[in-house]
């Protein structure tokens, strides 16, 4: 099997692939195929290390989204802007893992650009070879000594949400966002690119697919070059009909083959506060399958720790749907 063919088969590796090619390095490609190798055995114990990890640089965000914890006045009330990322806890995670990392989404829960340390975070990445791309609302107030930084901190791609093609449409979901500020920082940003002579970071336009915005698709792929956006995305809401009969086709179809879960032995999260997770899905208000501190522990431990490996080890051919944890079993539609 050739880099390129391994590659596609990874979903998160195919929408990044042209992004993470600059940093390929000969350890790196050999940690790909071993965690590919550990997967297919259903190793619970593994050698490799996660090619590509989540971390959220902060739990704020300024907009409140319907379909999101965001939207939650409660939820909101439990962070303050104390509450970010710092470089010398980034540090933690990246170093024991650095040489094996091709890319990290600094993203999870808030916008990242509410974090005023995000260029220094990027800046650190990007030094250590590292892609590094994340989505943002964009709905936010920069200076021009800001956009310079963002710009010369080496960060790839950002995916810019606008689920609208006009101010109507787009605030009947990205609540409390601002529609022409977001354009104009589209425009201000691919200035500043070009005075310093710099084709990165892609501003890819993020089009989320609802029922009130369907019938702009179209018009997304006719706009995105004259509203100076490098590409666009065309994503449904993860709250469609379609979506969920499409996740519980495919969980069925995962289980009945018994496949192993991409996301315990390729990549893992990281909130804010150290605090590991498995995944996207994972319920952040439970501790049953509390994975470690990455700030506290070497995040190398955490990887293969019991709790990990117990995760891991549900998904074993002979005990396959028995020793799945629930929320493996909800997310695959067996429950």
């Amino acid at each position: 099997m050739n880099i390129i063919s391994l590659f596609r088969r990874f979903r998160l590796f195919r929408k990044h692939f042209i992004t993470f090619l600059p940093y390929l390095s000969f350890k790196k490609v050999l940690n790909i195929f071993l965690n590919e190798y550990e997967m297919k055995l259903g190793k619970s114990i593994l050698k490799s290390y996660p090619p590509f990890i989540k971390i959220d640089p902060s739990p704020i965000c300024n907009l409140r989204c319907p379909d999101c914890k965001q939207s939650n006045p409660e939820f909101k009330k439990k962070f303050n802007e104390k509450m970010t990322l710092t470089l010398d806890n980034l540090k933690k995670v990246i170093e024991p893992i650095s040489s094996q990392l091709l890319g990290v989404s600094l993203s999870l829960n808030g916008d990242p650009f509410t974090n005023k340390h995000i260029s220094e975070l990027i800046s650190y990445l990007h030094k250590k070879k590292i892609s590094v791309n994340f989505p943002t609302n964009f709905s936010v107030e920069f200076s021009d000594d800001e956009i310079n930084s963002i710009i010369s901190s080496g960060l790839d791609t950002l995916y810019i949400s606008l689920d609208g093609t006009n101010e109507d449409s787009y605030k009947k979901y990205r609540v409390g966002g601002n529609f022409e500020l977001v354009k104009n920082n589209v425009i201000r940003f691919q200035g500043i690119k070009r005075k310093l002579k710099t084709k990165r970071p892609n501003l890819i336009w993020k089009f989320v697919v609802f029922e009130h915005n369907r019938d702009e698709v179209e018009l997304v792929k006719e706009l995105y070059k004259d509203w100076h956006f490098d590409s666009y995305r065309i994503d449904l809401s993860f709250t469609s009909e379609f979506v969920r009969n499409k996740q519980k086709e495919q969980g069925k179809k995962t289980s009945e083959k018994k496949k192993k879960c991409f996301w315990l032995w390729n990549t893992f999260m990281v909130l804010w506060d150290g605090t590991v997770y498995p995944c996207c899905n994972w319920n952040f208000e439970t501790e049953i399958f509390h994975l470690g501190n990455a700030f506290e522990n070497n995040i190398t431990d955490i990887w293969n720790s019991q709790p990990y490996r117990t995760l891991r080890q549900g998904f074993s051919k002979k005990y396959y749907a028995s020793n799945l944890q629930n929320f493996c079993k909800e997310c695959m539609g067996l429950n």
